[in-house]
């Protein structure tokens, strides 16, 4: 199993995506506390094959003080080698998003799916904001047969607060 750093700057920050031959990937972020990165980073999640089954996850934790952009991609594109017929059996892709913002932090979230038209796909996204923490995800959704994005929040603090945008189009 492959495992590969993201781009970005990584001042003590610890940051990996692993992959296997089954078409899963785990991103993990873990920013220490006041560490704030001015550059965003970035990981990317590609279905590599054909017919079956994607899934991915990542996890995101910022310790109290810190303040970072992350840029989370999937999709399964031709410019990204994917291999995805148009066949009737397509592709199901599956993801999980975990967010915890520790006291203090801020975290800016953007997530674009682009989709080949066979795929469908669904993400789980669990946001948590401690005490004075901000979360504002940014999400993108595009192509595909199905396009499903379930959130759920958690402000635990006073001061805290997620911010959601999502533009979700199935269409293409």
């Amino acid at each position: 199993m492959p495992t590969t750093l993201l781009s970005g700057p990584l001042p003590s920050t610890v940051i990996f995506q692993k992959s296997d031959q089954k078409n899963n990937t785990t991103t993990i972020l873990h920013v220490p506390k006041n560490v704030h990165l001015e550059d965003p980073l970035s990981g990317t999640h590609h279905l590599l094959q054909g017919d079956g089954h994607f899934s991915h996850q990542t996890t995101i934790i910022a310790e109290p003080g810190s303040r970072f952009t992350y840029v989370d991609e999937m999709g399964g594109a031709e410019n990204h080698g994917a291999i995805c017929s148009t066949g009737a059996k397509g592709a199901i892709c599956k993801g999980t998003v975990q967010i915890l913002a520790k006291e203090g932090s801020e975290i800016t979230y953007i997530q674009v799916q682009n989709w080949p038209e066979n795929v469908d796909s669904s993400l789980q996204q669990t946001l948590r904001a401690e005490k004075d923490a901000s979360i504002h995800v940014i999400s993108l959704s595009l192509g595909g047969k199905v396009a499903r994005v379930d959130s759920e929040t958690e402000c635990l603090g006073t001061g805290s607060h997620v911010i959601f945008q999502d533009d979700t189009r199935g269409d293409r």
